[in-house]
């Protein structure tokens, strides 16, 4: 019997140890991807996306004229503070890249073709956004069809293709097309496919002077004063004002996208943290109830002991001795199974290692106080043991 309750105490504490250690890994990558800028402000921003009809705007001229005249529309409106257009959705979107011509790049000739992502965005999205500009300016509404072409170019696309130097002035082009663009300005990298991963080179291009007719599309993004998604009626009106036939779609808020990206994550470290909650509580109170009951078992064992001359420290001891080297061997058992097991939860974690020093040293160390204090609550009885009144009594 006290075999089977040694064992029965193992095990609880090697099951309660390694979920313990794999709701430390998870949140802790929780913490370490939520902290991850996104490199834009989420807060009270609505997106609503605009697929337009071929045979309305088949060029470029219609369709910028009809973005330009939604942008007007919908900054006229109460409680939007502000209003921008960019050719893919923030957090959420795909990552188009196309292969770029880049003036004066430092890259070795066997490097391979400069790939960058191609955003298309209007004058005051940046500043709708929460983008800041780190160096030159934004687009302006003077930069059109007919001035000099510019764009703007992110953090890794300057670090990859001039570091070192300023890109600013300097000229890049899509390959397919002859026209050259003048980098403007530099702003910091923005999270396009969530949090996870990492954005690379980017050329954002204003609506204005975009050359390809085919992308007859974009996503709104407003900033409004209260809840975003009350303010999407107004502005679905305000589209249909223009052309009432004009689909809107994919209504939403950067807020809800940002946490759609981390839903798994945070679902599979609330689940693992529920479980070791309720092993490490089942653990506690296995301990305590077993360690009680073998006392109690060992009552007239005890009271020899003590009228025989041994101090009730003497005797506390030999229990605590006896229960927490169970404790040790179940933390021993639960982290080596632990050891092995959160390779599984590779895929979840973010930028944390399955195998940190610190988890494990932190689970161990949470296991045998909790259980130290699972164990001396019931040792506790054995200093109020009178020798001759538990020998006479059994």
């Amino acid at each position: 019997m006290e075999r089977k309750r040694g064992l029965l105490i193992i095990a609880e504490v090697g099951l309660a140890s390694v979920l313990l250690v794999g709701a430390g890994l998870l949140g802790e990558s929780m913490v370490r991807l939520l902290s991850i800028p996104t490199g834009l402000r989420p807060d009270h921003l609505l997106t609503l996306r605009l697929t337009l009809s071929p045979s309305q705007y088949p060029a470029n001229p219609e369709q910028i004229r009809f973005f330009d005249e939604v942008l007007t529309r919908v900054r006229s409106l109460p409680g939007i503070l502000a209003a921008g257009e960019i050719s893919d959705t923030p957090l959420k979107a795909n990552n188009p890249t196309f292969e770029m011509v880049v003036e004066g790049s430092t890259r070795p000739p066997t490097d391979p073709p400069a790939q960058a992502g191609f955003r298309v965005i209007s004058a005051g999205y940046l500043a709708t956004a929460g983008i800041p500009i780190l160096k030159g300016r934004d687009f302006m509404a003077g930069d059109r069809a007919d001035t000099l072409p510019v764009a703007m170019v992110n953090q890794t696309m300057a670090r990859r293709y001039w570091p070192g130097l300023d890109p600013i002035g300097r000229r890049v082009r899509v390959k397919e097309e002859e026209q050259w663009m003048t980098i403007a300005g530099l702003v910091p990298d923005v999270k396009r496919m969530g949090l996870k991963e990492s954005e690379g080179p980017v050329v954002y291009v204003p609506y204005a002077q975009k050359r390809q007719d085919w992308l007859a599309w974009t996503t709104l993004v407003l900033c409004t004063t209260g809840e975003p998604l009350s303010f999407a009626p107004a502005v679905r009106k305000a589209i249909r004002e223009i052309n009432r036939t004009q689909p809107v779609g994919e209504v939403g808020t950067l807020e809800e996208f940002l946490t759609r990206s981390t839903a798994v994550p945070r679902f599979a470290a609330l689940v693992i943290g529920a479980l070791s909650g309720i092993a490490l509580l089942i653990a506690i109170v296995g301990i305590y109830g077993l360690l009680t009951y073998a006392i109690a078992e060992r009552f007239p064992e005890l009271a020899i002991r003590l009228a025989l001359g041994a101090s009730s420290m003497q005797v506390s001891w030999l229990i605590l001795r006896h229960a927490m080297l169970r404790v040790i061997a179940g933390v021993a058992i639960g982290l080596f199974s632990a050891w092995w097991l959160t390779r599984l939860l590779q895929s979840l974690l973010f930028d944390v290692h399955p195998h940190d020093p610190v988890i494990f040293t932190a689970v161990a160390g949470i296991l045998l106080m909790a259980s130290l204090g699972a164990v001396l609550a019931p040792i506790r009885r054995v200093f109020r043991i009178d020798p001759a009144t538990a020998l006479r009594t059994n």
